[in-house]
């Protein structure tokens, strides 16, 4: 794999930002109002993500095991990131402009993740991890098992169609109060409201992708004698796959969304959590440390997670 010369100065740049992150962290002077920042969390963090971006740089255009345009797009999402970091570093830990309280350094936010280690990242993340991906599941294995069934035909489509089309505009978060009251515990109240919020847009994706597979397909397979199982395995699922796929991610935004707000509200552990009652009381670096806890899972999940499974799935679709 060959890059071109744009693309190999981006993505040169999006590596070496992140070891002048943490050459400019320890020769620089931290601002005036913000003396003796921790500095080893955040440099030990930047070095370890440094590696990690080389060696796939190394196993993507080296060795040849990545697509191309993966490529790229993680080194340009690299280089804005580092941006976004060296702008934060300076402007805030080294400048020492904006509120001190407000606007905590990313020296001292990065510190959080190790003096609040138990609770923060352990904790919270597995809490929050655990009900995201529960609530998901159950909307995985009834939402596209339940879009299949009743896209096969017209006449189970237009019964589920007015009904997905009425239901799936109420705001999962309405639910939420009657499910505390209902379900025996706060957790299982997030996952039932997380299962609502991913479920439709799974169904309904699969839904409309089984529906509208192009119907000659299925009459010439019939014609050459294939069963319906053969031909919902063979001609039905990998036409509307893409389509499935497409919902699937937009069930898994949504269930991170709706995760973190209903751990806001009314949860006692979980990132949400966290997050709220560290804005409460007015710890800003413990707010910022969640909120990027967040991202990055968020983040990791769906645009590793998800995309590796995609490229397995669409591994016939595939053109780079």
């Amino acid at each position: 794999m060959r890059l071109t010369k744009s693309e190999a100065v981006i993505a040169l740049a999006g590596l070496l930002i992140w070891p002048f992150l943490i050459l400019l962290n320890v020769t620089l002077p931290d601002a005036a109002n913000r003396p003796n920042q921790p500095k080893e969390v955040f440099n030990s963090i930047i070095m370890i993500f440094t590696l990690i971006l080389l060696s796939y740089l190394v196993f993507g255009i080296l060795l040849k095991k990545q697509p191309k345009a993966r490529v790229i797009t993680v080194m340009n999402a690299a280089l804005v990131f580092g941006v976004f970091f060296f702008l934060w570093l300076v402007v805030v830990g080294k400048i020492g402009k904006l509120n001190t309280h407000s606007f905590p350094s990313p020296n001292t936010v990065f510190d959080v993740f190790y003096s609040d280690f138990y609770f923060l990242t352990y904790k919270s993340s597995r809490d929050s991890i655990f009900r995201a991906f529960a609530g998901y599941f159950l909307a995985l294995i009834t939402g596209i098992p339940g879009g299949i069934w009743f896209g096969r035909t017209m006449r189970r489509f237009e019964v589920a169609y007015p009904l997905a089309k009425v239901t799936a505009h109420v705001p999962p978060v309405v639910y939420l109060p009657y499910a505390i009251a209902v379900f025996p515990s706060i957790s299982h109240a997030i996952i039932f409201m997380v299962y609502i919020g991913a479920f439709w847009p799974i169904f309904i994706n699969t839904l409309f992708g089984v529906y509208n597979v192009d119907r000659r397909y299925i009459e010439f397979a019939k014609i050459l004698g294939a069963s319906e199982k053969r031909i919902l395995r063979r001609i039905i699922i990998p036409s509307a796959m893409p389509t499935i796929l497409a919902g699937c991610l937009i069930g898994l935004v949504l269930a991170f969304v709706l995760l973190t707000a209903g751990e806001m509200v009314g949860a006692h552990t979980g990132l949400g959590f966290y997050l709220m009652y560290h804005t409460d009381i007015g710890y800003f670096d413990k707010v910022v440390a969640a909120i990027l806890l967040i991202s990055f899972w968020v983040f990791f999940w769906i645009t590793f997670g998800f995309d590796m499974v995609q490229a397995r799935l669409l591994r016939w679709m595939r053109r780079i």
